[in-house]
This record gives structure tokens, sequence and C-alpha cells, in this order.
């Protein structure tokens, strides 16, 4: 479809073989979605490789690619800065794309954030419609909702024990002194956030402006920096970046990629039958964990570029 040059991931990443093949002549489907542009995932040597278009694809390519998300059974979605701005309730015309979506097709929403925080950002929008084909995924699914009755119902929660989470807070006490990290004088919310299935650090709190947020790690740098002293400490949990300025803490095992397993076992669609919206979908983005479980990836920059995603999936119906 184009000239094309291999990027190949510095970290190493052992998928769920054979769920995961490499993107060869052979098996040309493994397809990515990034700005307009087609990518190919090929998996070399245990790691992650992305070819990269130099060259914008035919509409024949992009069209393919569209068509091959309308067959479908279930849409995934992240939340933060994919159907909303960083910890910002979704808007209307996001809200009215989505109803619209359920009408068509199954959709999941994953998240590093907890259930009480859906239920601020995500959830008060969506009060009518076709609610019984959503499913919810918080704390990158450790914790499950489902709509029923005319009410949210947990299906499963997977709770750090009290030993767990004392033993994760102490591990950021002790990364704050080695870091160099000093708590600002203003904190916005928690600092360290209980979010029973997950530990999570803001670096200006919980709820903190984005305007404030944007400015403090655009890069990473500085999370990178910390998650390396973090993993020193306590290297029996899973610990990534999350969010504008968040690291979150899990048991080992559960990220974004765990949370697609869940779904294929909890919903009963293959991940063959799945496909993922996320915008974070670098090397140690939150989203990154996806691309091993070998579902369709559609990459979006912002809400806006979402939109834009949902409207064509609609039209294509």
């Amino acid at each position: 479809l184009h000239q094309a040059v291999f990027e190949t991931s510095p970290d190493p990443l052992t998928p769920p073989s054979p769920l995961f093949g490499k993107c060869t002549e052979e098996n040309p489907s493994c397809g990515r979605w990034h700005s307009l542009r087609l990518f190919q995932c090929s998996l070399e040597k245990g790691r992650i490789s992305r070819c990269r278009t130099l060259t914008k694809p035919s509409r024949e390519a992009l069209y393919s690619h569209m068509h091959r998300l309308k067959k479908k059974k279930l849409i995934v979605f992240d939340l933060d800065k994919t159907l909303t701005e960083s910890k910002q309730p979704m808007d209307d015309e996001m809200a009215e794309l989505v109803r619209r979506l359920l009408e068509v097709t199954n959709v999941a929403v994953i998240s590093g954030g907890s259930f009480k925080q859906f239920q601020k950002q995500f959830v008060p929008k969506l009060t009518k419609g076709k609610l019984a084909s959503l499913f919810l995924f918080p704390t990158c699914g450790s914790a499950f909702y489902r709509y029923g009755n005319e009410m949210w119902k947990n299906m499963y929660t997977e709770t750090l024990s009290i030993e767990e989470k004392a033993r994760i807070i102490n591990a950021f006490e002790k990364m704050f002194i080695e870091a160099g990290f000093e708590k600002p004088e203003t904190i916005y919310g928690e600092l360290i956030e209980d979010r029973e299935t997950q530990i999570t650090f803001s670096a200006r709190g919980s709820a903190a402006p984005l305007s404030i947020k944007s400015v403090w790690d655009p890069d990473r740098a500085k999370r990178l920096k910390m998650i390396s002293i973090l993993k020193r400490i306590i290297p029996e949990f899973e610990i990534r970046t999350g969010g504008t300025t968040s690291i979150d803490v899990t048991r080992k095992g559960i990220d974004k990629a765990y949370g697609v397993m869940q779904m294929e076992k909890h919903l009963g669609v293959s991940r063959e039958d799945m496909a993922f919206v996320g915008d974070d979908l670098g090397p140690g983005g939150n989203d990154y964990p996806v691309i091993a479980t070998g579902i369709e990836i559609v990459e979006v920059t912002d809400p806006e570029h979402t939109k834009r995603i949902i409207r064509s999936m609609i039209e294509m119906q």
C-alpha cells in the first residue's frame, strides 16, 4: 500500500501467542489507524515493531480499514483524551455520538480511573439509549460494570488487600525522597488516591485543572524516572504512567491488555471481533499494552478526532 520503514520498540514484549501474529505477506490484516495514515504492526524477536507510512495511503486502503471496523462486534474506547479531555466531563456532542453508536454495535470503555471517576466524567451524559450494550471497565479492567434494571451493576472487583495498599503507599513515599519530588504547596484533590483495585499518584492532585497538569510532565520523563525507582522497591506490582500526571500501581499483570482479556471472557466476544480506540499507544503509554492482544487498533489524537472516527463507523453501518 505504501513505502514504509520499521521502528522497533526498545521494550521487550511477549504477546499471548498465537493470538498476535506477525504482519507479513501471509498475514496482512493487522492494521492501525493513526492520524489518517495506515500502520502495520509486526513482531520481531519478541519486540513490537511499527511500520509507519512515508506516503499517504490510497482512499481505497483507508476505506478497507474502516470496512473492517464495520464487522467488529465490540468497539473498545479509552476514556481520557479519547472520549473526553483529561478528567473532564464528556461533552454533549460526544454523548450523542456514543448513543448513536450503541444503536449499531456493542461498546466498552476502559480507563485507569475508578468507577467513581466514570460516574463524574462519563455516566451522567448517558441516561438513555441502548445502555445494555455498554460495558465499563474501570482501573484497567480490574473491575467490570454493566447496565441492568435501570442501574449500573458491579460484576466483579479485584480489590487490593490492606497490606498491598500499605506497601504501595510506603513505596511512593520512599520514591519521593529518592527522586527529589517535593509535594506541591497546593494539591488539588488527593496526591495518592486509593481506587480500591489500584493506587494512583497524581503529581498535582487527582482533581488538578488541565492547564496545570498538562505542563508538569508532557514527555513523561519525570514519571518514567519515578517508575524506575518504584520498580526496584516494589517489583511485585504492575507500575505504569496514566493520564497526564499520574502513575498507576496494580497487581502484577493488570493493564489494559488484561482488561481486553476480561472482556473476551465476560462478554463472550473474541479479540478478532474487537477494535480498540485510544490516544496513548506509544511505548510507555497506558494504551500500549493493548497492541499485544492482536485486536484492531484505531489511534486517535484527541476527542475531536474520535468524533470523526465514530461518525465514520456509524455511516458505514
